[in-house]
């Protein structure tokens, strides 16, 4: 990007993108986890993301010197985790589920 509104606009679009996976990420935990185990599996998925952001800061730092690698490296590493995630934790069929009135 050359222009401060290149920037602007892309950088929107990512951080659009990312939240937009925050919150059925969180709802995974309610769904899968019981009340009382809750606040453990959160516990994970919060230092995981912290732990995932100061990596990320870390390697940003070591790719500084080629913008489009670090953007391409980034990139990647947020689709292999989106597709593993989709591929590895699939979601029960709900056809067997009681509805309660």
């Amino acid at each position: 990007m050359t222009t401060i509104a290149g920037i602007a606009v892309f950088w929107l679009m990512a951080s659009v993108s990312l939240n937009c996976m925050n919150g059925p990420l969180a709802t995974v935990v309610a769904d899968r986890f019981a009340p009382e185990n809750r606040g453990v599996a959160s516990g994970f998925v919060g230092a995981g993301s912290t732990a995932g952001g100061t990596v990320g800061i870390l390697v940003a730092g070591y790719l500084a010197y080629n913008l489009q690698l670090g953007y391409l490296v980034f990139a990647l590493a947020i689709a292999a985790c989106c597709f593993a995630f989709v591929l590895i934790n699939r979601e029960l069929p709900s056809t067997d589920i009681k509805v309660e009135l």
